[in-house]
């Protein structure tokens, strides 16, 4: 690692009649202290920090750092924001800029920092190479703060004025002059003290009053260990701080980046475990992500279920409430430590029977068969009966001529024909099937750290792009009686090694794991399924090649970081004769037990927690005309 160089900022007293603060001198003084002789450092307090001193200190000292080289400004002090200036209403949306307030801000001549000048700033240094990081504790840190000020709260009332012209950085006014544009990619590492809304806070602490980020700050580096990530250590003392405020929650950004997976103050590249973290917040348990992540609660027999990334099979949470953004778990069999933060992985979804509704009143004992799996005792375990008023069900048993029903979706699209009501069993027997089917191909991940890791692409034996319809579905059209033919390629774009499978469920409610039952695909790699052999898509047996014919495919692509068996999920063409899975190996993984789950009963996991996802891409093949 190279040279790190630093700009810290502290400032609790103003020339402008502004409240003074209390702890943000300290706080600077306290990050000084722990880059120690390690850094070259400019400290500017108090009255030295004035808006001119900061932008020279930038230019000339943090300038320095070069490829290799880490730079850190640290400021504290006031925060604030004013209207957007003239020049730069293109890149300001709300019609506010947010503010560093410096030693001699709002006097004659001399306006805030704005967020853009700390930007053209920060963007200078990286430009020569360096990794550049830059530690904010003031109100709107993160983007702006509302509402009025008060003592111990590190943001001030907002000027009603924008800058005048004369006061910002040239390169804002004048972008030609030194070439600064505004990009959209992310430069440096931003670690602030609260949101967009909120106030950063000061607290009394052993040694004396100390912003309550930077506090937070300065305990985690102390007791971290050596290599902790931006985004480890911005979890960390967000749990600090969210466990003593509600006022305040700690931001990193840019959050989907490689900047934010390196070493604080810069090192090499180190992936997170998961992208979803538990933390122990406020006496409970929480997990960041929720309702508008696809997260319910589950049910004591279905549990809604998280594992330790990397953990012991033990380390598990249980989903027992949700919100729009977070779920709150409990810990099964065993005790987390509250001051440490686990990164965790899906390892259990309910898969809820699918809803049956039985149309007609003369079929009260088809009705009996479908609540007790034509077993007169127990429920099924894939459908369960509900009125015919209701809602959404998954299918309905409708009968359309004496002795003779259908099964239908929800929707009313017809999915089998002609079988006889006088035999409930094989009417049930139907109905599981087709749930099992369903179950499978709606098996997701909506939390998966690894979603868009690999990619499906299909295109023609002579590599030509697959036309698709408005809906996204990939149209493959026979020519005379010649099947299309298709090359399967997965384009891992991850940085480590990804164990994939793909299956084929077709339209005879049929699941195929053979086209790829499962492989490493090397990281930045692309692998073709079927061992590179072209895939020929035809119309089933039974179903002559005529105009107008056409049937359907779902490529299913199972991703997950340990291997797993797709034996689970085989299930044969709707009326084909049914066999045992002969697996070779025992469910070690929880795409097994999905499998295992969705087409026979629940299974635990019995190998390690790993990360996992899905995606599916539907085709049709069609005899033109």
């Amino acid at each position: 690692m190279g040279a790190l160089y630093a700009l810290v900022v502290g400032i609790n007293s103003y020339r402008r009649r502004l409240h003074d603060l209390h702890g943000a001198v300290g706080d600077a003084e306290d990050v000084a202290a722990l880059l120690g002789e390690q850094a070259s450092a400019v400290v500017l307090l108090e009255h030295q920090a004035t808006k001119a001193a900061i932008v020279a200190a930038f230019r000339q000292h943090l300038g320095r750092a070069g490829r290799g080289d880490s730079a850190l400004f640290y400021f504290a002090g006031h925060g604030s924001e004013m209207p957007t200036p003239p020049c730069l209403r293109h890149t300001e949306s709300s019609g506010m800029v947010q503010t560093l307030v410096c030693a001699d801000s709002r006097t004659p001549g001399v306006t805030d920092l704005l967020d853009k000048e700390l930007a053209v700033l920060l963007a200078e240094v990286a430009r020569g190479g360096a990794h550049v990081a830059a530690v904010l504790d003031c109100c709107h840190s993160a983007g702006s703060t509302r509402g009025r000020a008060k003592e111990g709260v590190r943001g001030v009332e907002p000027l009603t004025s924008p800058a005048a012209h004369d006061e910002l950085l040239p390169e804002l006014t004048e972008p030609t002059r030194s070439g600064a544009v505004f990009s959209h990619a992310p430069t440096h590492v931003l670690l602030a003290a609260c949101d967009i809304h909120e106030k950063a806070g000061e607290r009394r602490t052993a040694r004396g009053i100390r912003g309550v980020f930077s506090e937070a700050l300065l305990t985690k580096l102390g007791t971290l260990p050596t290599g902790v990530t931006y985004r480890e250590l911005a979890g960390s003392v967000a749990c600090s701080v969210e466990n003593f405020t509600r006022s305040q929650r700690p931001v990193l950004r840019p959050v989907e980046n490689p900047l934010v997976d390196q070493p604080f103050l810069g090192g090499a590249y180190r992936g997170p475990l998961s992208g979803t973290i538990a933390r122990h917040l406020r006496g409970e348990w929480r997990i960041d992500a929720g309702a508008c992540h696809g997260i319910t609660a589950g049910t004591p027999r279905s549990p809604v279920e998280f594992g330790v990334a990397g953990g012991e099979l033990s380390e598990r949470f249980h989903v027992v409430g949700t919100t729009a953004t977070a779920s709150t778990v409990v810990p099964v069999g065993w005790e987390p430590d509250a001051e440490t933060q686990y990164p965790v992985v899906l390892t259990a979804v309910p898969l809820p029977e699918c809803a049956v509704a039985v149309g007609n009143p003369e079929h009260a004992a088809l009705a009996t068969a479908v609540a007790t799996a034509a077993t007169g005792r127990t429920p099924s375990p894939h459908v369960r009966l509900v009125g015919i008023d209701h809602p959404f069900p998954g299918m309905q048993v409708v009968g359309r001529r004496p002795g003779v029903v259908d099964v239908v979706g929800g929707d009313g699209v017809p999915y089998v024909t002609g079988l006889s009501s006088d035999d409930p069993a094989e009417v049930v027997r139907t109905l599981e099937h087709i749930a099992r089917w369903q179950r499978a191909r709606s098996i997701t991940n909506p939390v998966s750290a690894l979603t868009g890791a690999v990619r499906l692409e299909i295109v023609f034996e002579n590599g030509a792009p697959v036309p698709t319809d408005q809906s996204g579905v990939l149209q493959l059209a026979y020519r005379d009686e010649t099947a299309p033919r298709v090359l399967v390629r997965l384009r891992n774009t991850h940085d480590r090694n990804l164990y994939c499978a793909l299956l084929d469920l077709t339209d005879g409610f049929g699941i195929h794991p053979d086209l790829m039952p499962g492989s490493w695909v090397r990281a930045q790699y692309v692998a073709t399924a079927a061992d590179g052999w072209p895939i020929e898509l035809g119309l089933p047996a039974g179903r002559p090649v005529i105009p107008g014919a056409s049937t359907r495919d779902w490529f299913l692509l199972l991703v997950s970081e340990l291997p797993f068996s797709t034996e689970p999920f085989r299930l044969p063409e709707l009326g084909e004769p049914e066999q045992e899975n002969s697996r070779s190996t025992a469910i070690t993984g929880v795409i097994d037990q999905l499998g295992f789950a969705a087409l026979h009963r629940q299974a635990r996991v019995v190998g390690p927690a790993a990360d996992w996802t899905t995606s599916i891409v539907a085709l049709r093949t069609f005899a033109p005309g």
